[in-house]
C-alpha cells in the first residue's frame, strides 16, 4: 500500500535530504541495533519510504521510519537481502493500527504510544533471525570506470535513470586502486579533524560598499572558503546581494545565512522568538533559500553592547525553532557554547523540557575564541566548546577578525551542516 503524497523537484531534494540528516542522528544516538525504529514530527509521508532506503543501505539494518501528525504515525519500513521485513510486522502486529506489504518493503499507521512496542517487538524479531551473515552485507558495481570519467556530464547521464529504487537499483561505480582524500563526514561514523573551512563577515564579499573585493582577498591571504556566513538582511550590515550569491554559484561555494535584524537585547519570550523567525523565513524565502536549509539566528554575548542579552530564555529559542520549523527551515543557534553561561543554560533548560528541539536544530559556538594567526591550511583542530547538553554543535567560529586587513571571521564546520548552495 502507498501512504501519503510526493514532495515533487528541488523542494523534495531539500525535504528528503533534511530526513536524512536528522533519521541519522537519531541511528547514533540509538547505536547499534538489529533493526532502526526512527521517528519525526515534520516528515512528509511521501518521501521517508526514500529515506528508509538510504538508511537501510548505510547501515546494512532494516530500517521503518515513521512520520507523525499528531498522535496518527505512517510508516515507510525498508529491508536488507535476506530479512522478511513482513514477518518482522508480524511480530509485533498488536502495536500496529494496519500494515501490509512484502518481504522487501511495507507500510504502516501506528499510534504514538504503541511506538515502543513496536521497536521492542520487531527488534527481538530481527536479533533472533538475523545472522552475521545477513548482517556483513555484500557489494556490487555495476561498472568499472577510471577517474578520469567522473564529472558532472556522468552525474547528467547518471540522473537520467532516476527515480531509483526497488526494483530500479542507482548504479554503483568502482575505481581501481582509488585513494581516499578530503574526506568529509556524512555521518558520525566518520568524523575527521579538518572538515569545512569557512568564514563570516559584515561586509559583502563582493561589491561591498567600501570598494574591497573581500572574496578575492580571502582567497589570496586566507584560502578558499567552503562556506561564507552571511546576514540575510539590511541591517549594521548589508544584506546579502544577488551578486553575491551570483559569486557564490560560480564557485560553489556554501551560503550560511545569519538574522540578526533585532534588538540584541531583546532575546527573551517565546512571541520575541517566533516573530524573528518570520521575518527572517520571509527573507530567505525571497532570495530564494530553499526549504531545508539552515537559518541561524545571531545571539550576541551579555556585555555593554547587548545588556540584556542575559537575558535570553527558553521561550526565546522554543520561538525561534517553531517559527523556522513552521517554514520549512531548519534552525540554528549562534552562541556562547560554554556550558554555564546565559545562552548554554537557556539552551539546556529549553531541551530538557522539548528534547526535539535538540535533535531538530544546529549549533554555532563561537566559544574558544582563539588568538593567533590562522588559515585554512592552519586550522586547529575540531574543539568547539560544549554545552553541556544535547545538541548539534556543528560550527564553531574559532577566530574573531579584530579589524583585520581582511576583515572576515574564520569558522569550522561538519560537513552533514544543512548549508545553501546557491545555483
Amino acid at each position: 500500500p502507498g501512504f501519503g503524497n510526493k514532495v515533487a523537484g528541488g523542494e523534495g531534494r531539500a525535504v528528503e535530504q533534511r530526513i536524512t540528516w536528522e533519521a541519522e542522528a537519531q541511528v547514533s544516538e540509538l547505536g547499534e541495533r538489529s533493526v532502526y525504529v526512527l521517528t519525526g514530527e515534520d516528515w512528509h509521508p511521501g518521501v521517508i519510504g526514500i529515506v528508509a532506503s538510504r538508511i537501510a543501505e548505510r547501515y546494512h539494518r532494516p530500517a521503518i521510519l515513521i512520520a507523525f501528525d499528531g498522535e496518527q504515525g505512517t510508516g515507510s519500513a525498508r529491508s536488507i537481502p535476506g530479512f522478511d521485513l513482513l514477518a518482522a510486522l508480524h511480530s509485533g502486529a498488536e502495536h500496529l493500527e494496519r500494515y501490509g506489504g512484502h518481504r522487501a518493503a511495507a507500510g504502516l499507521t501506528i499510534q504514538r504510544n504503541r511506538i515502543e512496542g513496536l521497536r521492542q517487538a520487531v527488534e527481538a524479531h530481527a536479533s533472533a533471525v538475523l545472522t552475521p551473515e545477513l548482517l556483513s552485507g555484500t557489494e556490487t558495481v555495476d561498472a568499472v570506470v577510471c577517474g578520469s570519467q567522473l564529472g558532472l556530464d556522468l552525474i547528467d547521464e547518471l540522473e537520467l535513470l532516476e527515480p531509483t529504487g526497488l526494483g530500479n537499483p542507482g548504479a554503483r561505480l568502482l575505481v581501481r586502486g582509488a585513494r581516499l582524500v578530503d574526506i568529509q563526514a556524512k555521518s558520525s561514523a566518520i568524523q575527521p579533524t579538518h572538515l569545512l573551512w569557512g568564514v563570516d563577515s559584515c561586509k559583502a564579499f563582493t561589491g561591498d560598499p567600501t570598494g574591497q573585493e573581500l572574496y578575492p582577498a580571502v582567497v589570496s591571504a586566507l584560502g578558499t572558503p567552503d562556506f561564507w556566513g552571511r546576514y540575510l538582511t539590511n541591517t549594521v550590515c548589508p544584506g546579502i546581494s544577488s551578486s553575491e550569491i551570483a559569486l557564490a554559484a560560480r564557485n560553489q561555494m556554501g551560503i550560511l545565512p545569519i538574522y540578526n535584524d533585532y534588538n540584541c537585547s531583546n532575546v527573551s519570550y517565546y512571541e520575541t522568538g517566533h516573530g524573528y523567525a518570520v521575518e527572517a523565513t520571509n527573507a530567505a524565502s525571497s532570495l530564494g533559500i530553499p526549504k531545508g536549509r539552515l537559518i541561524v539566528i545571531d545571539i550576541e554575548p551579555y556585555g555593554e553592547a547587548c545588556p540584556g542579552a542575559g537575558n535570553v530564555d527558553s521561550g526565546f529559542i522554543e520561538g525561534w525553532y517553531d517559527g523556522i520549523r513552521q517554514a520549512g527551515y531548519i534552525p540554528g543557534y549562534y552562541g556562547n557554547g560554554t556550558a554555564g553561561t546565559e545562552f548554554a543554560s537557556a539552551w539546556c533548560a529549553t531541551v530538557s523540557r522539548l528534547p526535539h528541539i535538540a535533535m531538530g536544530s544546529d549549533l554555532w559556538s563561537f566559544e574558544p575564541s582563539l588568538l593567533g594567526g590562522f588559515s585554512k591550511s592552519a586550522a586547529p583542530n575540531w574543539g568547539p566548546y560544549d554545552t553541556g547538553c544535547a545538541g548539534n554543535t556543528l560550527v564553531w567560529q574559532y577566530v574573531l577578525s579584530g579589524g583585520s586587513s581582511v576583515d572576515v571571521d574564520q569558522d569550522e564546520a561538519l560537513s552533514s551542516l544543512p548549508l545553501w548552495y546557491p545555483t
